[in-house]
């Protein structure tokens, strides 16, 4: 973290990366201070460094010491290319690294690939000499995420440079193996990668874990370090990758002299390119095992760079330093090596004072010899011994199957050996023959279902299966390889899905989806009449002369037999009166339409809407009912009074077991007497007495019922009713 302090000094300090020490710069004047959609962009003129720009409070650059970090950065990958084209820069919105690139008399065409727009922009306003490359006609700009950006962009760019800040937070991606093999997959062929790779004084354990895992990438890796003096330590490290495996990243391209004429550097030079990789003691064994192996690397180097006789004479010290104990050393008795099927993996044998001794790899599960001395002796292109110091004798297998896991031996012909373990991990898969099929045969209502799932791999992978709802939420319900669905009903999740991991990528993954049969479901019945009234009841009131519609909501599977029946005789769909509808389908479900264009008698009754299929049948039916109506009038000279008919709820009447009555206040007429009226629009009026109409839908017995005019009689006559 960083902060301005009161006394009016920047301090950036960092307790987890380089702890115990900050960094410090007085302040004369903050210019600029903004939170981007990505970080806190923070731009001040310090006393002794002039502008400096600062992002999530780490220093960025200053313009005193900007160009060391850029031009190195661009200029060691480039130079280690013979022919660069076409460069991406990954990061960098500052401009600085583009400005280098577009200088490079080869390059056509540099694209940068930033994803804060604000640090391009601050760049332009408050570090134009740094930003001045924006301009080029070379250059194109992209604001995206890198990661997305190299998915889409394959075998396409002869170098990439990443400029990333510190690996912590989001950057930290940019230094893990996978970004790495998204760069190797945008390189064409013979392709130069070059990263940020931190400081040799602070992050030494995190240089060797970069260099490991680009060693299993690429053939050729090489780290080399400059001076910034506003980084911590004061110094910066990169890391550089390449496709071809001559490459040799201490000498740069021999048509350097030309280049560098046309080329403006305050910091870049031929030397400096070779001085770059030549690196202390300390951080050499940590990388190559060994003094005399990186002496070994770099005494053509060193020859350039200055008189021969001292150096010959420094390297032979140190080389009769080594061989002091004529008797060979290996730097450990075992180790454990762990590699994904498919990849290449490096056995590593360093050994001292190897002398007149011969080296030979064993694999000691069948007693095969790989490899004499330097050279490959079983006849498999895959193994490789790779010898470029004299300590090391390192055997490479590419395309690592399973059949290659097992022991191996460096062995001297002196007796002594290493023993390696070669562990090849395997990503799961699924056991088609012991698992559930995708789609599994149709399973019955009410029965009970075991969903299956078995996977193989290296080490044996954990099982989760999991259920989705419709809304595609998810619960897991068992990390056993089955799982038992009892009683299952059309309301069971459909949907399930199992996921194999043990932690080699990619997690592979199964997905089920289980069909149910059940009986019919008759769910709703609906009825809508002219009105745009509905109702659900099991018993409707319906006037003469209405129109009416009756919905039906069916739900089962497999689908069968539909169809709606009028006192339990199937209707015809011909007949004049009626019309059936069906919408909403699917292979489960549908609702259908009766519609009666206009009651009249015959259509008083009850009305079934029926489904069936193999597993069962299922109906819900509806009562109609004519509406009662009653108007009296009586007649004079000049007027006509109607009474406006009045039906009590059958919760107010008597019960007479199953029976119901509908009664009006002042007439009645025996139905079996009564002639059907013609259709009349409701409350109309009539001149003669009318009678109530009921609608009897089983025989009942003929009462009588009369009611005086001011509803204080008692019953007297009853007229039928159901």
């Amino acid at each position: 973290m960083a902060e301005k302090s009161t006394d009016n000094w920047f301090r950036e300090d960092n307790p987890n990366f380089w702890p115990g020490q900050s960094f410090s710069l007085e302040i004369e004047k903050v210019v600029y201070q903004k939170k981007s959609k990505y970080q806190d962009v923070l731009v001040f003129k310090s006393k002794t460094y002039g502008m400096c720009l600062v992002l999530d409070n780490c220093i960025q650059c200053t313009e005193r010491d900007e160009f060391s970090y850029q031009e190195m950065l661009a200029f060691l990958p480039l130079l280690s290319h013979p022919n660069p084209k076409k460069v991406l820069i990954i990061g960098g919105g500052d401009g600085g690294v583009l400005r280098e690139v577009v200088k490079h008399p080869d390059v056509e065409e540099a694209v940068l690939c930033e994803i804060d727009q604000d640090v391009i922009d601050v760049s332009k306003l408050y570090f134009p000499e740094m930003a001045k490359g924006f301009d080029s006609k070379k250059a194109k700009v992209c604001v995206q995420d890198g990661f997305e950006y190299l998915k889409s962009h394959q075998n396409e760019f002869d170098v990439i440079i990443t400029d990333s800040s510190d690996p912590e937070g989001p950057a930290e991606a940019l230094f893990q193996e996978s970004f790495y093999s998204l760069m190797k997959s945008a390189l064409k062929p013979n392709g130069i990668i070059c990263c940020q790779a931190e400081s040799i004084w602070l992050h030494l354990n995190l240089i060797k874990k970069m260099m490991t895992f680009s060693r299993e990438l690429f053939p050729s890796v090489a780290y080399a370090y400059a001076s910034t003096p506003t980084y911590p330590s004061g110094t910066i490290g990169f890391l550089l990758c390449s496709l071809n495996k001559d490459t040799k990243f201490g000498i740069p391209n021999s048509n350097i002299r030309n280049i560098l004429s046309s080329v403006n550097t305050r910091y870049y030079t031929s030397a400096i390119h070779r001085a770059a990789f030549v690196l202390p003691a300390f951080a050499a064994k940590k990388f190559y095992y060994s003094i005399l192996a990186v002496l070994q690397q770099q005494l053509p180097i060193l020859l350039l760079l200055t008189d021969r006789k001292p150096i010959y004479s420094f390297y032979n010290n140190i080389k009769s330093r080594v061989y002091v104990s004529k008797s060979p050393k290996f730097d450990r008795s075992s180790e454990i090596v762990s590699v994904v099927v498919g990849k290449r993996t490096i056995l590593p044998c360093y050994i001292q004072d190897v002398s007149q001794f011969k080296v030979i790899w064993m694999k000691m599960n069948n007693s095969s010899i790989l490899t004499m001395d330097d050279r490959a002796v079983n006849g498999d292109s895959r193994i490789t011994l790779l010898h470029a110091y004299a300590d090391e004798w390192n055997l490479q297998i590419d395309d690592v199957d399973e059949d290659d896991a097992g022991v191996y031996r460096c062995v001297l012909n002196n007796g002594m050996y290493k023993t390696l373990t070669l562990q090849v991990k395997i990503p799961p898969q699924i056991i088609d023959e012991q698992s559930t099929e995708s789609y599994p045969s149709p399973i019955t209502s009410g029965s009970n279902f075991t969903l299956k799932c078995y996977a193989n791999g290296r080490p044996l992978p954990k099982i989760r299966i999991l259920s989705f709802d419709q809304a595609e939420n998810t619960k897991i319900i068992s990390e056993n390889n089955e799982v038992i669905l009892y009683n299952v009903s059309r309301h069971t999740r459909k949907r399930y899905e199992c996921i194999a991991s043990n932690g080699v990528p990619p997690d592979v993954a199964r997905s089920f989806q289980l069909t149910i049969q059940y009986p019919p479901e008759v769910t709703t019945l609906l009825t809508i009449n002219d009105n745009g009234n509905n109702s659900t009841q099991n018993q409707l009131f319906v006037d003469l002369g209405q129109e009416l519609r009756i919905k039906c909501q069916i739900t089962m599977y497999p689908f069968g037999k539909i169809f709606w029946t009028k006192n339990n005789i199937q209707i015809d769909s011909n007949q004049n009166n009626y019309e059936q509808y069906a919408s909403s389908y699917s292979d489960n479900y549908v609702i259908i339409e009766l519609y009666i264009k206009q009651i009249n008698y015959k259509d008083f009754g009850l009305y079934s809407c029926f489904a069936r299929n193999d597993l069962g049948s299922n109906s819900k039916t509806i009562r109609l009912i004519e509406n009662p109506t009653t108007t009296t009038s009586t007649t004079t000279v000049s007027t006509t009074t109607t009474v406006q008919q009045t039906t009590i709820s059958s919760s107010l009447l008597p019960n007479f077991g199953s029976e119901r009555f509908l009664y009006n206040r002042e007439s009645y007429t025996d139905l079996n007497k009564q002639q059907r009226p013609r259709k009349r629009p409701k409350n109309s009026t009539r001149t003669s007495s009318t009678s109530l109409n009921v609608i009897q839908q089983r025989e009942a017995e003929n009462l009588r019922v009369s009611i005086s005019s001011k509803g204080k009689s008692i019953l007297k006559n009853v007229l039928a009713v159901y």
